[in-house]
């Protein structure tokens, strides 16, 4: 799998098929100032992708405040458990 990828400024892709998990849709984060907001959070299948490619672009996932989903899906969100 490749790293995030910057995309404008405070806005990147996390995850997708070839970055997270071939199941995963893209998924990108926005900073927000001291909040963070994830727009799609994937498959689920495997969130610790998601959170290591966050870490590697110097954000903690702990700041994540908002998600935006764009498709439903029949796996439950961890993220949601998380925030």
């Amino acid at each position: 799998m490749s790293k995030p990828l910057k995309i404008f400024d405070e806005v990147y892709i996390v995850g997708g098929p070839t970055i997270s998990n071939p199941s995963d849709c893209m998924a990108y984060l926005v900073g927000c100032g001291k909040e963070l907001a994830l727009i799609d959070t994937g498959s689920s299948e495997d969130i610790s992708i998601l959170e290591e490619n966050i870490k590697k672009l110097g954000y903690n996932q702990n700041n994540l405040s908002t998600i935006f989903f764009n498709s439903f899906s029949y796996r439950p969100c961890w993220w949601c458990f998380k925030l």
